[in-house]
């Protein structure tokens, strides 16, 4: 699986193959019904090349049914409390966090991208708030929770391709999170304005949304008033993939992390 894995995100084999066919296909193979015998090596296999420990999860490798349960699985309760005004809405890795600057973000240092574009909508000319992207793994918790307490008043599902989003392609390819399929998440919080977007990534098989079910790209859902309290799960994806928190009016001067550093599920950012 893990060799699998690097090759149809390998740049090369996306430019000849279409990313919504592959991705649809192993969205198919991860809902398939194995011999539990074969499917019980997949999963060990897999934990154990990526680095995944099942402790904390509230999973049963020997009442699996499809490797999909696998990648959907949860923690136990309590296995990550939440902790702090704003709370880490996903279990990964941090690639990058700053300021606003003019209305642009960055992917990494010194490649920038649009707000307005990655949220498919103006937002006028924006400085001095912040931003955070976090990056899940193959290997993580694939659930998306709220950081704060919140209210949702409106949700994009924005089409588009289904690029991976793993490091080297963040260096090379610009714009990856502008031109990739994702979800917007905007509402209103004690922090001001705040804006979710969930990317998706090839072989993702979909991101379940669980404030509206069966939401599909170019959907758009306004004029909501979704009461949110931290910690809730939002919404779950089918592999890893990216989250990108922005709040357009506060300025987090500092975080307590580093680029590149892995952050917990419901940990303290501030």
């Amino acid at each position: 699986m893990d060799i699998v894995q690097r090759v149809v995100t390998h740049r090369a084999v996306q430019r000849i193959v279409n990313t919504k066919q592959l991705s649809a296909f192993f969205g198919w193979l991860a809902n398939l019904r194995l011999p539990h015998f074969l499917l019980r090596r997949i999963i060990q296999n897999f934990a154990a090349s990526n680095g995944s420990s099942l402790s904390a999860y509230d999973f049963d490798i020997e009442k699996v049914a499809t490797f999909n349960q696998f990648f959907t699985r949860r923690f136990q309760v309590g296995a990550r409390p939440f902790a702090g005004a704003i709370a880490a809405p996903a279990e990964a890795f941090c690639s990058i966090f700053g300021v606003i600057e003019a209305g642009l973000l960055y992917q990494v240092k010194g490649k920038s991208y649009p707000m307005r574009t990655l949220l498919g909508q103006e937002t006028g000319p924006n400085s001095g708030g912040s931003y955070m992207t976090l990056y899940l793994s193959p290997a993580d918790y694939h659930g998306v929770h709220a950081p704060f307490d919140s209210t949702i008043h409106s949700i994009r599902y924005i089409s588009g391709d289904l690029h991976s989003v793993n490091a080297q392609n963040i260096r090379q390819k610009d714009n990856i999170y502008c031109t990739n399929e994702r979800i917007v998440l905007s509402g209103v919080s004690d922090f001001g304005v705040f804006y979710m977007v969930l990317v998706g990534a090839v072989i993702v098989g979909k991101i379940k949304l669980h404030i509206i079910k069966d939401c599909k790209p170019g959907n758009c859902y306004e004029n909501l008033h979704v009461a949110c309290k931290q910690g809730d799960e939002l919404a779950m994806f089918e592999l890893g993939s990216t989250v990108i928190l922005i709040l357009p009016t506060l300025h987090l001067a500092s975080l307590p992390l580093s680029e590149n550093e892995k952050v917990k599920l419901g940990q303290k950012l501030c």
